[in-house]
């Protein structure tokens, strides 16, 4: 006789470790637990590729990835993209690393070797962080909206919160994305859209254009001034023909 006492949530996992046996056995894992594997990757390269057509729930990460950039940066890079919970797998307990992996998101760590309970344990635990923030951010409150940007051949997921400006280039335009972890704004996407598409595509307030050049998105400004806004470094100049409907949207004391 079976007794069910507890239903698993089906989740997407994707697994980040560049010795493909130990991947391949975590993954089968995963899957004895109840749990989808969505992807597999041995670099950070295949894992931006592989996390940006899948989307997954939750990633399982190797800290120690060969190659240049490490899982703490890689998990930097995805932060920005589509932030995920992110379990790191690791036999690496030192506390700067634990700091290093702290000042991306809220990390969750799974010491090598670990057994099923374990690993089920902390997948759970990211679920719940994931829930969790979803149920905190202003995004629960509102309409959430993502769009799809394209860089190279690989269409990404992007949190339309995350993008601070868009800026006019000719025949395409540059969109600046900043994550709660970032100081500056950084060029992330160059769609081959004009800014009315674009401008199109989100949702008004809150982005606003401001100048026939730039579309902002106004819960980034930082400062206001007569003829220009911050945002980060940038120097945004307001169009004379955008003043007042930005004054209109924008209450100053």
């Amino acid at each position: 006789m079976i007794i069910v006492l507890f239903t698993v949530p089906i989740a997407n996992i994707f697994i980040v470790e560049d010795q493909l046996l130990i991947a391949e056995d975590t993954a089968q894992r995963v899957r004895n637990l109840g749990y989808n594997v969505s992807g597999i990757a041995t670099n950070a390269t295949e894992a931006l590729e592989g996390i940006g057509k899948t989307f997954p729930d939750i990633i399982l990460m190797d800290i120690d990835l060969e190659g240049d950039v490490d899982g703490i940066e890689l998990a930097a890079k995805i932060d920005q993209l589509m932030p995920t919970p992110i379990i790191y797998l690791t036999d690496l307990g030192d506390q700067r690393t634990i700091e290093r992996a702290g000042n991306v998101h809220q990390a969750i760590f799974m010491n090598k070797p670990f057994n099923d309970h374990i690993l089920a344990s902390h997948i759970e635990l990211a679920l719940q962080q994931k829930k969790k923030t979803a149920e905190n951010s202003p995004a629960a409150h509102a309409e959430s909206k993502v769009v799809f940007l394209k860089k190279g051949k690989q269409r990404y997921r992007v949190n339309t919160e995350n993008i601070c400006f868009i800026k006019a280039a000719r025949a395409y335009c540059e969109v600046y994305l900043k994550s709660p972890h970032d100081k500056v704004p950084h060029k992330a996407f160059e769609p081959a859209v004009s800014l009315a598409e674009a401008l199109h595509q989100l949702s008004t307030p809150p982005f606003l254009q401001v100048h026939r050049s730039y579309v902002v998105n106004i819960n980034h400004i930082e400062a206001l001034e007569e003829n220009n806004i911050n945002i980060g470094q940038e120097v945004i100049p307001i169009g004379p023909s955008y003043k007042r409907s930005l004054k209109e949207v924008i209450k100053t004391i």
